[in-house]
């Protein structure tokens, strides 16, 4: 919504409630949306929060029939940074005190081994700026890694998988991790992650989301020969939380944790 208001230049968009009587005395409230003075959408429901969802809901069912291709248009443009484009310039003030910290925050930034090991930027095509090159290559990114190297790599995460495929040691460990649910849609969910950008799997705790996804990933990759392209990160929102599933899936894989070459959390 706010895409397509930036976009075609209207101002934000209003949303009003009304409170509607019903029967035996309950309320309903009502979310109406405007546009530029244009009603463009509206929604009902038992509270206010919920009415503004239909009404939003209403408004995206409306915006669909107007121009079916705003979605992909509007895709594109976050990805390609054009949507920022069309944001308006924010100004501020700040002291002369906060000025000088933050100077000193991207002084530090510049000097961290952090910043010295980031990834090459692009030299624009007019070539002044050499400074942009002066990035060092990161060893643990593909991109920037020899193909020998990568190669290499990838014949020893294929020697590993095939390894514990036919390790009869892991086999109950094997077989546990093929009787969760997830492993039944795991060729759907595969092709899905190959052919779009964001996929959102939503299914039972226990399924096998959070550990078994990521390495049904890898291993797809690993099959096909290119594990060394394969680079995951699983996130947690608290601490012990990652600590748990980096030690199950390390434990699933054979491996210990913190030596694996493959996966991390």
């Amino acid at each position: 919504m706010d895409y397509y208001c930036r976009r075609y230049k209207f101002g934000k968009p209003d949303v009003d409630f009304h409170q509607v009587p019903v029967k035996m005395g309950n309320i309903h409230w009502d979310a109406v949306m405007t546009v530029g003075g244009r009603r463009i959408g509206m929604g009902s429901a038992v509270s206010k929060k919920a009415a503004q969802t239909a009404c939003y809901l209403d408004v995206t069912q409306y915006l669909e029939s107007c121009d079916k291709d705003l979605w992909k248009t509007f895709v594109e443009a976050a990805r390609s940074g054009k949507d920022l484009g069309m944001a308006p310039s924010v100004y501020f003030s700040m002291s002369s005190g906060l000025d000088d910290e933050i100077r000193d925050l991207c002084h530090d930034i510049r000097t961290s081994s952090l910043y010295k090991n980031r990834p090459a930027t692009k030299v624009p095509s007019n070539g002044t700026d050499s400074n942009l090159t002066n990035a060092q290559p990161r060893s643990s990114n593909a991109a920037h890694l020899p193909r020998a190297v990568l190669a290499a790599k990838s014949d020893r995460l294929l020697r590993k998988r095939q390894e514990y495929l036919a390790n009869p040691d892991m086999e109950k460990m094997r077989n546990t991790r093929m009787s969760l649910p997830v492993y039944t849609r795991a060729v759907d969910l595969i092709a899905h992650v190959e052919n779009n950008e964001v996929t959102i799997c939503m299914a039972a705790t226990g399924s096998g989301k959070t550990t078994q996804l990521p390495q049904l990933i890898l291993d797809e990759w690993i099959d096909k020969g290119k594990g060394a392209h394969c680079n995951i990160v699983c996130t947690q929102p608290r601490r012990i939380a990652a600590i748990s599933v980096a030690d199950r899936v390390a434990k699933e894989r054979g491996e210990t944790v913190g030596r694996g070459h493959a996966y991390s959390c």
